[in-house]
């Protein structure tokens, strides 16, 4: 973790909370006179509204990022200032990721958004850098299409969060998927679903996993996050995730379980699933090119794959 703390309880509570956890803080320092970041979150009817106070995260600067490290992911978002994570993205030599939460006032810069590797975004992240609803399947898709185009990305993927409809992986190389949401489930607080989405999916494709089975793993992730309450504590471990969806996964053991998972499901969708098979216009598939109104794949629930040309 690379970040800035107040010099306060607050920052001295998340240090200790990010240790707890096994994370790494050697790039966690104290900015001295600023009040730790703080986020303040109404829940009502399952929906949540998040007021963002920056406070130490805004004195984050380039300087404060390590010099060329290997690493396998970088995963950023706009809390800190832009030209810091543009600087951690030069000196990332692994897959960058990056968030578009919370869209600035001023909108997300291009310069941003086009040094990544993958951009994850939500359906209201989508309509406001697109103007394009992104309410459906279909209508995400052409908003993840046109922010590709708008923005020049011709090598980056796009990943939409779309809530009760799913995920979807779209890119200028290879079939947009669609992901699914898990529906027999009872929402209790879908606050930090996102995170909790974002952070699998990080940690899956550090571990090889191609992405479009890491965004299926970070799907699951993120339904279980949203059946309890609060951010952080509602996150589940690997464990967590391989014994709550038996149906996925033919092994209790967390490490078996997924392993089988992986290995099977490549064997079966018998195409690439990788990052590149989407960015690389050198990747090749043996399924049929969407059509540009289509979402063309389905990575089912049972990790099955089906084709069709008008989703619900």
């Amino acid at each position: 973790m690379i970040a800035k703390v107040g010099d306060d309880n607050f920052g001295q509570a998340m240090t200790d909370n990010l240790k707890e956890c096994g994370v790494d803080t050697s790039y966690v320092s104290v900015a001295s006179g600023a009040p730790s970041g703080c986020a303040l979150i109404t829940v009502a009817e399952n929906t949540n509204t998040i007021v963002i106070v920056p406070g130490a995260n805004a004195k984050l600067s380039p300087e404060d990022i390590p010099i060329k490290q290997e690493n396998d992911v970088l995963l950023c978002q706009m809390e800190v200032p832009v030209e810091t994570s543009l600087e951690a993205m030069r000196q990332c030599s692994g897959i960058k990721i990056v968030n578009t939460a919370p869209i600035p006032s001023g909108g997300v810069p291009d310069s941003f958004l086009q040094a990544a590797d993958i951009v994850c975004a939500n359906e209201v992240e989508l309509e406001l850098m697109t103007s394009i609803p992104a309410d459906t399947i279909i209508s995400a898709t052409h908003s993840a299409k046109a922010l590709i185009a708008k923005k020049s990305l011709d090598h980056t993927v796009v990943v939409a969060t779309l809530g009760s409809n799913g995920a979807l992986i779209v890119g200028n190389y290879g079939p947009t998927i669609h992901i699914p949401a898990i529906t027999d489930i009872t929402v209790v607080d879908t606050t930090g679903a996102g995170d909790s989405f974002l952070g699998a999916l990080a940690a899956f494709l550090a571990q090889n996993f191609p992405l479009v089975l890491a965004v299926f793993l970070a799907n699951l992730t993120a339904a279980l996050a949203v059946q309890r309450p609060t951010t952080q504590p509602s996150y589940p471990n690997v464990d967590e995730l391989v014994i709550s969806y038996p149906q996925v996964f033919a092994s209790s053991s967390a490490v078996t379980g997924l392993v089988d998972f992986v290995g099977n499901q490549k064997e079966e969708l018998g195409f690439s699933l990788d990052l590149n098979h989407f960015s690389s216009p050198g990747a090749t598939t043996d399924v049929p090119n969407p059509k540009e109104d289509e979402v063309i794949l389905r990575l089912n629930a049972d990790g099955s794959l089906s084709s069709f040309s008008s989703p619900p």
